[in-house]
This record gives structure tokens, C-alpha cells and sequence, in this order.
């Protein structure tokens, strides 16, 4: 290899970072403003949900203690299938505001991601139309 493919492999492997920093800018932009693709998505559930008729005495409470988006989501869609089952189906969230969270090693915190992990946990759980405690 010549010092000028070299340059140039060197350069292209910087454009594609770029790129993918760029793209995670975009979808942490979207989870800020609530517009995330599975959020989106999310709302026609909603719409699902809010169609079928009376819940039955079961109640269900659904524990998400943190923004990890797969987690997030999954918990919500076992919290849909629930539903349509005639639950009553609640999320327990942590809310934010703890001094010490698991989501971040204790020699890296504070401060604690409260703000971006909560508004995405609670953007989330209310796209799907649940509530929360």
C-alpha cells in the first residue's frame, strides 16, 4: 500500500464516521423532540388501544427504569398485547432525580442522564398511550 492509498483509506474511514456520528445526532435529536421512528410507530397503537372497549379488573404493572430503547420498546409491546387482552396496564418509571443510577458507572457520575433518559422513557411510554407512576 502507498502512502497515498493509504491517505486516501484513511480519509474515507473518516467521511464514513462522519456519517455515523451524523446519523446518531439525528435519531438523539429525534428521541429529544419525541419523534423517533418506534414512536412514532408507537401512536398508531395508541390509536389501537384507545379503540377497544372496557378494561377488566386486571391490572398490570410494567417496571421501565431506563431508556434503553429495545427494553423500552419491547416492555411497551408486551404492555399493547395486555391491553388488547383487557388489562389495565401501568408503567412504573424512575422518574429521574436519583443520585445514583445504574445506567452510569459511578466513577463517570454525576451528573446523572436524568434529563435525555427520562424524557425518552416517558416520551415513549406516552406515545403508547399508557400511564405512568
Amino acid at each position: 500500500m502507498t502512502v497515498g492509498q493509504w491517505a486516501t483509506d484513511e480519509s474515507a474511514a473518516a467521511t464514513d464516521r462522519l456519517g455515523e456520528y451524523a446519523l446518531k445526532g439525528l435519531h438523539l435529536g429525534l428521541r429529544q423532540v419525541r419523534l423517533a421512528l418506534e414512536q412514532v410507530v408507537a401512536r398508531g397503537l395508541r390509536r389501537q388501544g384507545a379503540a377497544l372497549g372496557p378494561h377488566t379488573r386486571k391490572r398490570v404493572a410494567i417496571l421501565t427504569p431506563r431508556d434503553w430503547a429495545a427494553h423500552v420498546q419491547r416492555e411497551a409491546v408486551v404492555g399493547q398485547a395486555l391491553r388488547v387482552r383487557g388489562a389495565r396496564v401501568t408503567f412504573v418509571t424512575c422518574g429521574g432525580g436519583l443520585e445514583q443510577c445504574d445506567r452510569v458507572n459511578v466513577y463517570e457520575g454525576p451528573p446523572m442522564p436524568c434529563a435525555t433518559c427520562s424524557r425518552y422513557v416517558d416520551g415513549s411510554v406516552d406515545s403508547h398511550g399508557f400511564p405512568r407512576a
